[in-house]
C-alpha cells in the first residue's frame, strides 16, 4: 500500500497547477507590456536616423553633381537645377533609401536646399543652413523661399526651377 501512495504523491508533483500557470502567464504579460513600447521606440528612432543618413547621402550626391558639372564645363551649371523625388533624379547617385516625395535644388553657386519626406519624417535644409532639420510633421514639410514665405512640398513638387 505504501508504494501506491508514494506513486500518487510523485504523480502530483510532476505537473503544474492552474494557479501556477496563470501566475506565469500574468508575469509574461507584464514583461510584454513593458518591453513592447521600449522596442517600438527603438525601432522608430532607428528609422528616423536611417532617413537622416539617407538625406545626408542625397546632399552629398547634390554636391557631387555640382562638382562634376564644374569639371565638365568651367562655368559649371548656368541655372539652378531642381531634382524632384522620387521620379526626376537623373544624374544623382546616392546610397540609402529613396524619399517618397520632395525636392532638392542645386544653385549656380553650389549651395543646396533640400525638402524631402518618406511618409513618416520630413527633412529640410535651406540654402544658408549648415545642417539638416528632421521632424515628424510631413504636412508642413517645406522650405522658406528667401526667408519670407514657406512653401510646402506640394508647391515645390510642381515647381521645376528656382531662379534667383
Amino acid at each position: 500500500m505504501k508504494t501506491i501512495l508514494e506513486r500518487g504523491k510523485r504523480m502530483k508533483k510532476r505537473g503544474f497547477t492552474l494557479i501556477e500557470l496563470l501566475a506565469v502567464i500574468v508575469i509574461l504579460a507584464i514583461i510584454a507590456l513593458i518591453a513592447v513600447p521600449v522596442v517600438m521606440n527603438i525601432i522608430s528612432k532607428a528609422n528616423k536616423s536611417a532617413f537622416k543618413d539617407s538625406a545626408y547621402g542625397i546632399l552629398k550626391a547634390g554636391e557631387s553633381y555640382y562638382t562634376s558639372e564644374l569639371l565638365e564645363d568651367a562655368e559649371g551649371i548656368t541655372e539652378d537645377v531642381t531634382f524632384t523625388f522620387p521620379n526626376n533624379i537623373e544624374g544623382l547617385e546616392f546610397q540609402g533609401s529613396k524619399p517618397t516625395g520632395g525636392t532638392m535644388t542645386v544653385r549656380k553657386d553650389g549651395k543646396i536646399s533640400l525638402a524631402i519626406h518618406n511618409g513618416k519624417h520630413c527633412v529640410t535644409k535651406g540654402f544658408e543652413d549648415e545642417d539638416i532639420q528632421i521632424s515628424d510633421d510631413i504636412s508642413n514639410c517645406g522650405l522658406s523661399n528667401g526667408g519670407n514665405t514657406s512653401k510646402t512640398l506640394t508647391t515645390l513638387a510642381t515647381t521645376y526651377s528656382f531662379k534667383s
